[in-house]
């Protein structure tokens, strides 16, 4: 099929550290201030595109994905008669 991306692993006997990636190399980064992390990424894997010897760069950081983080007052919601489903 045109455009599609096959990335067959061929992961290592002994696999020290970090995450099983379709890379044969990989490399982290992190970072307090997620703003400047996901402001960082993308100038990353540009520099190392465009660097002779690199092939491939991508990144499994998922910038676009919108995230959302709830904080429950148990208190009030108890009193509302909500409840943790089972």
């Amino acid at each position: 099929m045109p455009g599609i991306n096959v990335f067959l692993p061929n992961p290592p006997v002994i696999r020290m550290g970090g995450m099983l990636t379709k890379a044969l190399y990989q490399f982290s980064l992190q970072d307090t201030d997620t703003k400047e992390l996901y402001d960082a990424v993308p100038k990353l894997i540009q520099g190392m595109s465009e660097l002779p010897g690199f092939q491939d760069v991508t990144s499994d950081l998922l910038v676009q994905n919108p995230e959302l983080t709830v904080e429950i007052n148990r208190d009030r919601a108890s009193s509302l008669g909500v409840t943790r489903p089972d």
